[in-house]
């Protein structure tokens, strides 16, 4: 061998071995997945499914989440703005100057985010959430709240708030990875890759104020997220990739 790196050709141009696109096979693309173990598994598309697209009268429904630890990235030189030649340009490195937390609760009908910032992401936390959240509804309307099921969110102390609100609060836990089934989800990819990627943040309290601002153009625009698919189309999705890496992995 020469020292270089061969094309794979013969010595009439030809190609020695097949080609993996010939197989139709992509090496350079990995896909990932993960189903939920949760025994209820079925009957929970269909819950979350039923309250998005045929909602019950005199209710709001509120889909909440949060996210946890959002960097405040400081970048080293000053980004560069998208032009008509050339995108947008900024450095790979960066100055850390702290972090916080992400709260919100996406309104479904109308499409209005409510939202705070704090430090922590605990049981205490979400209650004075849920709080705001009912402090901001209309004080007739049931509130049907869609969480993860993260372990802050279904502590004693958490459980114990809806009850004291008699007739206010109906929670429902989505199933382990299955955060795709709440909406509020998309909602902080949107933010993450429209604005706090996008930034260079001095600090975490300009990060805080960004953040609240994004929300605000947000409720402003009347923009909304729709959920189209139906439970009974969700699970034959979900079956048909379960039966292909079933066959694949015999």
């Amino acid at each position: 061998m020469s020292g270089r790196w061969q094309s794979g050709r013969g010595s009439a141009g030809r190609r020695s071995t097949p080609s993996c696109g010939e197989y139709g096979l992509k090496p350079h693309l990995v896909s990932k997945r993960q189903y939920s173990k949760d025994p209820e598994f079925e009957g929970k598309p269909e819950d979350a499914a039923g309250l998005y697209t045929n909602p019950p009268s005199n209710a709001v429904i509120l889909c909440a989440g949060g996210k946890s630890r959002i960097q405040a990235l400081e970048r080293t030189r000053p980004i560069v703005p998208v032009t008509r030649n050339a995108t947008e340009r900024r450095t790979v490195d960066y100055e850390r100057r702290g972090t916080t937390t992400s709260f919100a609760a996406l309104d479904v009908l109308s499409g209005n985010v409510l939202g705070e910032c704090k430090d922590t992401r605990n049981a205490k936390d979400h209650v004075s959430f849920l709080k705001k959240a009912e402090a901001a509804c209309q004080k007739d309307k049931a509130l049907h709240v869609i969480a993860d099921n993260l372990s802050a969110h279904k502590a004693k102390a958490v459980a114990a708030y809806p009850e004291r609100v008699t007739g206010r609060f109906e929670m429902h836990y989505m199933p382990a990875h299955s955060s795709w089934l709440n909406p509020v989800e998309r909602r902080f990819a949107e933010i993450t890759n429209k604005r706090i990627r996008r930034g260079s943040w001095e600090s975490v309290s300009q990060l805080i104020r960004s953040i609240k601002d994004y929300i605000k153009t947000w409720n402003k625009s009347g923009r909304k997220f729709v959920w189209t698919k139906k439970a009974d189309e969700i699970l034959l999705k979900i079956g048909k990739a379960k039966s292909i890496n079933t066959s694949t992995n015999v």
